[in-house]
């Protein structure tokens, strides 16, 4: 069931999205409201499941993997394997940050990460390629990463 959010709610979360170490203190603070208020909005939001997890964001050019392609996979169906099923093998396969079902001339789009063109190179070949039920693959060099 889709769940409304008010202003003050998106407000945190568009804060949270930014800085998720921000204290309650620090969060009143910045949206002029009660720290209790703050407190109490974090727990609904968490309790309805609208914050699904804290994490962190990597540093992807200070630790060198900070290569990115976008690999658009096309389905074998001949293989009696489902669409979701080649999408959840590739999902485990090193290097391979999303994957995503799509409607298009190819059914799924993956985002790999690595250190060089080359390990992008053999994520595809030996490992992307190696997996039933994928036919053919388009690989996608990223060149600057605008927004993720």
């Amino acid at each position: 069931m889709k769940q409304k959010i008010d202003k003050i709610d998106n407000s945190l979360l568009y804060l949270l999205e930014e800085d998720s170490r921000l204290s309650a203190t620090r969060l009143a603070d910045k949206l002029g409201i009660p720290r209790t208020t703050v407190v109490h909005r974090l727990k609904k939001l968490i309790d309805n499941k609208i914050i699904k997890k804290f994490t962190i964001v990597r540093n992807h050019e200070t630790l060198g993997d900070d290569i990115i392609a976008f690999v658009l996979v096309s389905f074998d169906n001949s293989k009696k394997l489902t669409q979701k099923k080649v999408a959840n093998a590739i999902s485990f396969v090193e290097g391979v940050e999303a994957v995503y079902i799509i409607s298009g001339e190819y059914d799924i789009l993956v985002k790999v990460r690595a250190t060089s063109e080359k390990i992008i190179g053999d994520i595809v070949v030996d490992k992307i390629h190696s997996i039933e039920g994928v036919s053919k693959t388009l690989t996608l060099s990223c060149f600057f990463t605008i927004k993720e």
